[in-house]
């Protein structure tokens, strides 16, 4: 809306997309859609693409529960064992790189245990 405005007033075009850092023709494109539809043409629109392979809540689900829901000998959940699971039990493949960045959409991160050296001192 911010844009919408700012194109109302004697800015140019230059420096209205400079205010959000956006390109060029997106401050003309948004006072189009204004124009045509009000505030509700400054929502995005609905996408084509392909659809997921499964859905994102129904990953949430299955890394909320533990493991061995899933038929595994494990306390947590590592990315190697999600993508184990996803292949074998659901029929779903993803690639690694995929799948991590599904996870970390989830806001779930890794956790990895501290290593501590043998020859460490514990009274320093």
């Amino acid at each position: 809306m911010t844009l919408v405005l700012a194109r109302y007033q004697p800015y140019q075009v230059g420096t209205t997309a400079g205010v959000e850092h956006v390109n060029r023709n997106t401050p003309t494109n948004w006072v189009k859609r204004f124009n045509a539809e009000g505030s509700e043409g400054l929502y995005d629109h609905p996408r084509c693409g392909r659809p997921p392979k499964m859905s994102h809540d129904r990953i949430d689900k299955i890394l909320a529960s533990p493991p061995s829901a899933e038929g595994l000998e494990k306390e947590a959940w590592t990315p190697k064992m999600l993508w184990h699971a996803l292949k074998d039990n659901h029929g779903v493949l993803y690639s690694k790189g995929h799948l991590s960045d599904i996870v970390k959409k989830l806001n779930y991160r890794s956790i990895v245990p501290r290593t501590q050296s043998i020859a460490a001192n514990p009274d320093k």
